[in-house]
């Protein structure tokens, strides 16, 4: 569908234009549709704007200088706070919609780090991983780990959003929920450089959590 103005609007109306065109009625078996919104202001050059809309309603694409600029960039509109789990992309743009904040950990085979999706301004974490350095068995269990993310919601399971494949880098970027507390590693490291114990009803409860997250795994056909 295609979304025109033949009048000047500012920057708050082409907001609500495009905000409409992601909340606007579609039938349950479309998947993604296309558009195109031009906008045009006093003072600035037109701008085209294209894009397409998913199923859970974010819209993205990118907008471009109409006359004789090569100015141009990407946009994104989401619901805020989506819980939404996109299946793996090959669409290196998707890259565009996270920023990466600062480095966490580095390992073998790649590098994660701390990302705000750029649509919401959630915080989250990107594994960032380098597949040429695998071999086949490795490959494997990283594509299980994906498959298994996605298909799992449990609350003490971590959550995953996004995975992205970058063929031409032979890279991976799975997008996940960010634990701001880290993880029961770290707790243990912090506890042996203080000397402290933790508690026994601390570790009951952790080992619970353990295993009615390992339960929900189990529960999944493929395991």
């Amino acid at each position: 569908f295609i979304s025109t103005s033949g009048r000047p609007i500012n920057w708050m109306e082409l907001d609500a234009t495009l905000m409409a065109i992601s909340q606007s009625q579609v039938t349950t078996q479309s998947r993604r549709c296309f558009f195109v919104c031009r906008y045009t202001a006093r003072f600035m050059a037109p701008r085209k704007f294209t894009g397409s809309r998913s199923k859970d309603m974010s819209i993205s694409g990118k907008w471009l200088v109409e006359e004789g600029y090569s100015q141009s960039g990407h946009f994104s509109i989401s619901y805020e706070n989506s819980e939404i789990r996109s299946p793996p992309s090959y669409d290196a743009e998707r890259l565009n919609l996270y920023c990466v904040l600062e480095r966490i950990a580095n390992g073998g085979f790649g590098i994660v780090s701390k990302v705000r999706r750029v649509t919401d301004g959630r915080i989250m974490v990107w594994k960032e991983l380098n597949y040429a350095r695998m071999n086949k068995k490795e490959r494997r269990m990283m594509i299980t780990e994906v498959n298994i993310l996605r298909d799992i919601q449990h609350q003490h399971v971590v959550k995953y959003f996004d995975t992205i494949i970058v063929r031409e880098q032979q890279k991976i970027y799975i997008v996940i929920e960010f634990c701001s507390k880290g993880d029961a590693g770290a707790m243990i490291d912090m506890c042996k450089r203080r000397k402290q114990r933790l508690e026994e009803k601390f570790i009951w409860k952790v080992l619970l959590q353990i295993l009615l997250a390992l339960q929900s795994c189990h529960n999944r056909d493929e395991i």
